[in-house]
């Protein structure tokens, strides 16, 4: 028996697959509505913007305006000492800042030595156990015996020249 080959035709669509393929639609109303309301949301938010970059123009050119208006005259003057006071102020700042470091490092010292004495006083049982627990717990307190430059703000004069500048 001669084996029969069969050949595998491609099925034709039935009638029902068709009809359903000519009823869809590639999208739904429910995206139409979706896609239209996004579409309202970014030209609502599209004007509030283009208002709000009028409105930043506009405060802009008033700026503008009211610097080239500062620079001229008294105006001028009035921003010239406003610098100087503000200098005076920023070198009388660096002053006490660096004062602070020093007085900081001072006690810093302070503290190391005292702690040193109480080692010894307490190796040597020259103190009583009351008495070191109490030193231990007290910090020192700044003496009033510094420099009056310190206390004054005084840096060899150069606050007073500063002030003078003025």
């Amino acid at each position: 028996m001669k084996h029969l080959e069969t050949k595998t035709l491609p099925k034709k669509p039935t009638r029902t697959i068709i009809n359903h393929e000519r009823e869809r639609v590639p999208y739904s109303t429910g995206l139409q509505r979706r896609k239209r309301a996004e579409t309202r949301k970014l030209r609502i938010e599209a004007k509030v913007l283009t208002a709000q970059l009028a409105q930043l123009k506009r405060r802009r050119q008033e700026h503008i305006k009211n610097a080239s208006a500062l620079s001229s005259g008294i105006q001028r003057q009035h921003m010239i000492n406003w610098r100087s006071v503000a200098a005076v102020a920023c070198e009388q700042r660096q002053i006490a800042e660096r004062i602070n470091c020093e007085l900081k490092a001072i006690m810093a010292d302070q503290d190391s030595v005292r702690s040193s004495v109480l080692q010894v006083l307490v190796k040597t049982n020259a103190i009583n156990e009351k008495d070191v627990n109490f030193l231990r717990n007290t910090k020192p307190r700044p003496d009033s015996t510094l420099p009056t430059e310190l206390l004054r703000g005084d840096n060899g004069g150069a606050g007073e020249q500063a002030k003078k500048s003025l």
